[in-house]
Parts: C-alpha cells; structure tokens; sequence
C-alpha cells in the first residue's frame, strides 16, 4: 500500500543515477532491488528449477552487499519501482524517522509522525507496505492504534 521501504546502506553510499537529471534538477535514480529481493529469487529458483530459465540475474539490478566491517545506515526507498531512494541515509533508525516525518509520505500524500515511522521500522518487517492499517482516523502502523 504505501510500497516504502527501510533498506541497510553504507554511510557514504551514493545511489547510482541515470540519464539526465528531471526538469526540477532531482536525479534520476537507477532502480535497484532490494538485497533481500536477491536472496528471496535465488532461493526461489534453486527450489524450483523447473522456473530458473525465467529469470535472468544481473548483479547490476540488485544493491550491492556491505562489506563486512563497514559502517552502515538506513535509507528509505520506494519501491512501486525496483527502488529508488526518497531519504538520505542516516545512521539510525531514529534519525530516519525524525527526517521522514516531514521529508516523506507514507502513501500519496499522508504523512506519519516520527513515532508512527519509527514503530513501523522496528516492527518485524521493515516493509511499511505490510505494516499500514486504513481505519476512520486514517492510515497508521499496525498494532499503534
């Protein structure tokens, strides 16, 4: 529903960018899938081989791994998309959520406080799409009301 997600990025990472940037002067990211899209699909096609010659494997479509030792973050990406980033990266969950709460929708144009960001990164998903609850007072994490 509000197809956000919280992904583990380096410190210094920089989203690579395609093409001309938008008339606005925003880039224009190159979509990326997810690392834990990448470990689902070779998961998927090792068990069942008789779909592996479905789906062609480019590294290149993927984020890359963090290597071992390196500092990391988190940054939130849309990923209607592959996934492109809507937030810098911070190095916490904290600062996410304090940026996002007027840095970023949840879905189109509704807006959640720090709290509600917060609880749905700490949740058992990092996914919102899976945490989002539409009720008479609006859209919230599940389990906040």
């Amino acid at each position: 529903m509000g197809h956000r997600e919280v992904r583990p990025v380096q410190l210094d990472w920089q989203h690579p960018v395609e093409g001309e940037p938008y008339r606005d002067g925003s880039p224009r990211y190159r979509p990326l899938f997810s690392r834990a899209d990448l470990s689902y699909k070779t998961k998927f096609y090792a068990e069942n081989p008789q779909y592996a010659d479905e789906w062609e494997y480019d590294p290149a479509d993927f984020m890359p791994e963090i290597p071992e030792g390196t500092p990391y973050g988190y940054q939130l990406y849309e990923t209607t998309t592959e996934g492109t980033p809507v937030s810098p990266a911070f190095p916490t969950l904290e600062e996410l959520a304090a940026w996002c709460e007027d840095g970023a929708t949840v879905f189109a144009d509704h807006k959640w406080t720090r709290d509600q960001w917060l609880a749905s990164f700490r949740a058992e998903s990092l996914d919102t799409d899976s945490l989002m609850v539409l009720d008479g007072s609006g859209f919230h994490p599940l389990g906040s009301e």
